[in-house]
């Protein structure tokens, strides 16, 4: 998370130009609300580097707090939520012949029922391969299943009348599902990228003043170890072997 990748870098800095050119911001002023120097805020305009270091990044969050950073960068566990995501994604694309049962039914109300979920589905902001993954995995439940031994129901046994139905009530549960926001925006939600805050927990210094309640409890202690500690030599020289020898004398 030290660094942000070259295009992401560009994207930033671009987007730095566009709200200072929109607010009329001086370095001077940018500095000041992202509390970067402002030789830091001239270098970024005139010579940008190559990969923008994450820490410069969450100051210059703060020039808007309100623009849609997620839209430029993502945070790097969103990254791996992205590809967590895509490799789920492509274990549909290794179900073979799940479209193909659709050519052969084209034109009937299943088929035409497939349809208005994709376009519904893109219409939403959805990537077409999470479309197609959603269509592909309730094929696949009729698809034949060497584990089934052939006693489940498969795509060849329905009839047109059985396929329709299954296909308006497959595709009204996979829009159920899909009633959410975009990928990329649930992602952003689930992992957003925050500006740096000023607000730190302030550490009492080493030599502060503690409270006097603070201070009375740490005498009661003391106290307290030192009367143990003289009671304690007491019992030991007690029980100690010169001790019952003078006694036995």
């Amino acid at each position: 998370m030290s660094r942000l990748s070259e295009r992401e870098t560009w994207r930033v800095l671009a987007a730095v130009k566009q709200i200072m050119t929109a607010a009329k911001l001086t370095t001077v002023a940018a500095a000041r609300l992202s509390s970067l120097p402002q030789p830091t805020i001239s270098r970024l305009l005139t010579r940008p580097p190559r990969r923008l270091q994450w820490r410069v990044l969450e100051r210059l969050l703060n020039l808007d707090p309100a623009f849609k950073w997620g839209f430029v960068v993502l945070h790097p566990r969103a990254k791996e939520a992205v590809e967590t995501w895509k490799a789920w994604i492509g274990t549909s694309a290794e179900i073979p012949g799940t479209m193909r049962l659709l050519e052969r039914i084209s034109g009937s109300r299943g088929w035409r029922a497939v349809q208005d979920f994709r376009r519904w589905a893109i219409e939403r902001g959805h990537h077409p391969r999470r479309v197609n993954t959603g269509i592909r995995l309730a094929l696949s439940r009729l698809m034949r299943q060497p584990q089934t031994a052939g006693i489940e129901r498969e795509w060849g046994e329905l009839s047109l009348n059985e396929k329709d139905r299954y296909l308006v009530s497959a595709m009204n549960c996979e829009r159920i599902i899909l009633d959410r926001a975009s990928e990329h925006e649930r992602v952003v939600q689930s992992f957003p990228v925050r500006p740096w805050s000023k607000l730190r927990v302030a550490r009492a210094p080493r030599n502060a003043e503690k409270p006097r309640a603070y201070r009375s409890g740490m005498v009661d202690m003391d106290v307290e170890r030192a009367r143990q500690s003289a009671a304690s030599r007491q019992l030991v020289a007690s029980l100690s072997p010169k001790r019952r020898l003078k006694k036995r004398d």
